[in-house]
């Protein structure tokens, strides 16, 4: 290697700034492109792509009354653009559930339960509602 080549590449950047431009996707996009097509169908032509699923929650109240949540679970395909994603009308988001928060009741019979409650109770809440 020259020493122009050597300085080069100490100052070569790579600027990430989508799911689809990360080492780690195109390492798995060259995985796939690499696998070699179906023996059952030579002929085949279909394209070899990988989906990059993004998945997102946050608490929501479940009425305008009361204390009532849900954890809703969404799903984005990281292959679009943020600025696709972000459109409302782009369809990226996919509902894919909710996770019901625990009932006071039972967050009670667990901190009776639990000895650690009080001190550990932030922690213990993180796993479980």
């Amino acid at each position: 290697m020259t020493e122009c080549e050597a300085e080069e590449r100490e100052t070569t950047e790579h600027v990430f700034s989508k799911v689809y431009n990360s080492d780690a996707f195109i390492q798995e996009h060259e995985k796939v492109q690499s696998v070699p097509v179906p023996l059952d169908d030579p002929e085949c032509k279909r394209e070899k792509v990988v989906a990059a699923l993004m998945f997102w929650s946050d608490s929501t109240h479940f009425a305008d009354f009361g204390t009532a949540k849900l954890w809703p679970i969404y799903m984005f395909f990281g292959n679009l653009s943020k600025y696709v994603r972000a459109q409302p009308t782009s369809g990226a988001c996919q509902h894919i559930a909710y996770i019901p928060s625990l009932s006071n009741s039972l967050q009670q019979k667990i901190a009776e339960f639990h000895a650690k409650w009080g001190t550990q109770k932030n922690n213990i809440k993180t796993h479980c509602c």
